[in-house]
């Protein structure tokens, strides 16, 4: 009953009544398995329900394909809503590399995330109206790129997650307006999806992008990781 979903959704899965994740489920021999964590186990034994179960209002359904495909900074150009700034420190797997290669490159996230109080004001300013995408000098006051390494690493060779697609942004757009309240009365600007990449890293980011060989503060900031 703990994994029972209390409000049903149509396109809900459910696997004997209860609201699993599907890809910690797999069958074998006809019977169905699945994957769980202590925590989770605890809280089932105790007749309690795990505070993390999409049982407990956290199914959200799968993410549509036009969004989870996007980068950060395309996320960032289908936004209502802007964070201060993505701080992405990039640098090379394998100790003491000079060259960037396919087997050094970076090709995942980790970190902190820290908040404070905005000023709500000046952030609303920020949008054109209602017009989306807004202009790509946008994300020049939100993402910030720094390259930690040698000085002769190019910035040609930083990672996808950083390149902007104007087709996949156009598409992303669209299914919002369609499925989205919140963007019912935005109006697509063909104008500045016409000023975005085809499928590149913006010159808005390479041009912010710094350089620092400060390798052993960096190993001290990853230790802090969990």
């Amino acid at each position: 009953m703990n994994l029972y979903p209390v409000i049903p959704h149509p396109t809900q899965v459910l696997v004997y009544s209860m609201l699993l994740y599907c890809q910690a489920v797999y069958q074998r021999d006809e019977e169905v398995y699945g994957c769980i964590c202590n925590t989770c186990m605890l809280n089932l034994l105790s007749n309690k329900q795990p505070p993390l179960s999409l049982s407990n209002n956290m199914w959200i359904g799968d993410i549509p394909d036009e969004l989870s495909i996007l980068s950060l900074p395309e996320r960032i150009l289908i936004s209502i809503y802007y964070p201060a700034a993505y701080i992405i420190k990039l640098y090379l797997k394998r100790k003491g590399a000079q060259h960037w290669d396919t087997s050094v490159l970076n090709n995942g996230l980790r970190g902190n995330v820290s908040t404070y109080r905005l000023n709500t004001c000046d952030i609303a300013s920020m949008v054109e109206g209602k017009f989306l995408p807004p202009s790509p000098s946008i994300l020049a006051a939100t993402i910030r790129v720094t390259i930690i390494g040698p000085k002769n690493l190019p910035e040609c060779c930083m990672p996808s997650m950083l390149s902007v697609n104007q087709h996949r942004v156009r598409c992303a757009l669209q299914f919002l307006k369609q499925e989205n309240l919140l963007y019912e009365d935005v109006t697509i600007s063909d104008e500045n999806l016409s000023r975005l990449l085809e499928n590149d890293i913006p010159v808005e980011i390479v041009a912010n992008v710094k350089h620092s060989e400060e390798t052993t503060k960096l190993e001290e900031e990853r230790e802090g990781y969990v």
